[in-house]
């Protein structure tokens, strides 16, 4: 069970000799994060830029913002989902939007330099970051 390296991929992909399936090395799913969090940060700059209402201090409060609002999306998100499914099938799925919002405002307001002044701003900043991240997300 020998590697084998693939120099066409210029170090990236490394595959085992007794297998077809290539596996990456950790690195590329590093790098893959750290862009997801630049593409995040640069959403929120553009939002800043393009809301009334979203303010953002320089661009490292928009890394930090951007750091922040995936922990919360990591950890808060699924717990507020569970709670408020039978809302979000009610209004079938549009509450998403309303979770996606209120979570754009909590971190605005304990992100000093990040500031959200009311839940329309927040709503609006809300979907152009989904929108970039799942860009973001795509491969």
């Amino acid at each position: 069970m020998g590697l084998v390296f693939n120099s066409a991929n210029y170090g990236t992909i490394i595959k085992d000799a007794n297998q077809s399936r290539p596996y990456q090395l950790t690195y590329c799913k590093y790098m893959k994060l750290i862009l997801h969090v630049l593409i995040v940060a640069l959403a929120l700059l553009v939002s800043a830029y393009i809301i009334p209402g979203i303010e953002v201090a320089s661009v490292y409060i928009a890394i930090i913002a951007a750091l922040i609002l995936g922990l919360l999306n990591l950890v808060i998100r699924p717990i507020l989902f569970i709670l408020t499914l039978p809302l979000t099938i009610i209004t079938f799925g549009l509450f998403a939007f309303v979770l996606n919002a209120l979570i754009f405002w909590f971190a605005a307001s304990f992100i000093e330099g990040f500031t959200v002044t009311g839940f329309i701003p927040a709503l609006l900043g809300s979907i152009v970051v989904s929108i970039a991240s799942a860009l973001a997300s795509k491969e």
